[in-house]
């Protein structure tokens, strides 16, 4: 079994600008999005900046389901939220078709 790697800094980054974009473009609010996807607004708020610990400057790293139920807060799918985040996706080909489907 493999042990899973943290997201970089850029990672987190890119994330977090991710999320607020595609919130915003959704017309929702931090508090909104962090209720219906179960977490703290504070928690959510350190998302979007890219951070796990302010005092600290560490990226954050949520795990799958925190991204998932933030995905479906803000109304997009799991794809379309990661589309981009990291590139290439890991142990796949670079392509073209990102966030959609991939023509063999």
């Amino acid at each position: 079994m493999s042990k899973s790697r943290p997201l970089t800094e850029s990672e987190a980054q890119a994330l977090g600008h991710r999320m607020q974009k595609l919130r915003m473009d959704a017309g929702l609010t931090q508090e909104a999005v962090a209720q219906q996807a179960g977490i703290s607004r504070n928690h959510y708020q350190l998302l979007e900046r890219g951070l796990s610990d302010r005092a600290k400057n560490t990226p954050s790293n949520p795990g799958l389901t925190t991204v998932m139920d933030i995905a479906a807060a803000i109304g997009v799918t799991l794809a379309e939220l990661l589309a981009d985040i990291v590139d290439p996706w890991p142990g796949e080909p670079e392509t073209e078709h990102r966030g959609g489907r991939r023509d063999a």
